[in-house]
């Protein structure tokens, strides 16, 4: 899952390098939220970051597996597919050090969480029927507030 903004160019990049992954595996569909023009996207973006404990801060930011990424680069898009990959594999994510992407350094013009500095229990987060709970809510959310949006449209 990817939440967005329109206008932002890091955004405009992971979406751009979404098509490509998504075209590249068919077997892969990314759920993608905008939160900059849409208030349901805006407000699923809050409740599935509070549900890993964590406060929505800037766009892009991935939710992968029950790991947060913020920002968009080569880096990031190295993780995002290596920890794609994993989950579909039945493998415990990624981390820095591992060798299967090289994370960002904090301080290098985007907000970033490094996840390679806490304890594994605390890496890993919520399990993941916790997060696929909590962003089933997100989408549901979404989804309620475009059928009032269309009936308001329509009516």
């Amino acid at each position: 899952m990817v939440f967005w903004g329109d206008g932002c160019p890091f955004s405009a990049a992971a979406i751009d390098w979404l098509d490509r992954y998504e075209a590249a595996h068919p077997d892969v569909s990314v759920v993608r939220v905008e939160v900059w023009e849409d208030a349901a996207g805006e407000a699923a973006f809050a409740e599935a970051l509070a549900a890993l404990d964590r406060e929505p801060r800037t766009v892009p930011t991935f939710l992968v597996d029950g790991q947060v990424r913020v920002g968009f680069d080569d880096r990031v898009a190295a993780w995002v597919t290596a920890t794609a990959e994993a989950a579909d594999e039945g493998r415990d994510a990624p981390t820095a050090g591992d060798g299967g992407f090289t994370p960002l350094e904090p301080g290098e013009g985007r907000e970033t969480v490094d996840l390679a500095d806490e304890e594994p229990a605390e890496r890993r987060g919520p399990t993941v029927p916790v997060v696929a709970a909590a962003v089933a809510l997100a989408l549901a959310a979404v989804a309620a507030a475009l059928a009032v949006r269309r009936r308001s449209l329509r009516g």
